[in-house]
């Protein structure tokens, strides 16, 4: 969830930070503000530290990091609109490589093929990926990005 929706003051730039969450992850098979509690969860929103040195990180292209980071901008007005998001990513930032990686991971999530992945699918998704991740925690990812 954007910092803004824990300060319970927000508009549509959320859906760019729920995008850029699902990008992270998709990138990097880890949530990008990940601690044990939801308080520890939350306080990393609001510190919005974005962390692309553990593994696979550094193998990711610096224009894919660049978009991630600036669809996490803490502040909503500084944060790319839906519309810049689509024009940056089809335009510069992602290889054709990338693209396909990011399809392909979330083509082997969908197994119900519906165009959406429920906790079921994210858990095993991201279990053949090598990340063991608490339910509690997905069932909190799921709740913030509103997949179900």
């Amino acid at each position: 969830m954007a910092p803004e929706v824990l300060k319970r003051n927000y508009g549509p730039e959320v859906d760019v930070w729920s995008a850029g969450v699902i990008l992270y992850i998709l990138l990097c098979g880890v949530p990008p503000f990940w601690e044990e509690t939801e308080q520890g969860v939350a306080q990393a929103i609001i510190r919005s530290v974005i962390d692309f040195k553990r593994d696979p990180g550094p193998k990711i292209s610096d224009n894919a990091k660049d978009l991630v980071k600036k669809m996490l901008d803490p502040y909503p007005s500084r944060r790319l609109t839906a519309q810049q998001v689509l024009v940056q990513v089809i335009a510069e930032f992602l290889s054709a490589e990338e693209v396909a990686g990011m399809k392909e991971a979330y083509e082997m999530m969908d197994t119900g093929k519906k165009g959406k992945i429920n906790l079921g699918e994210l858990k095993n998704g991201l279990q053949k990926l090598g990340h063991q991740i608490p339910d509690a925690d997905l069932q909190i990812l799921m709740a913030q990005f509103d997949f179900l």
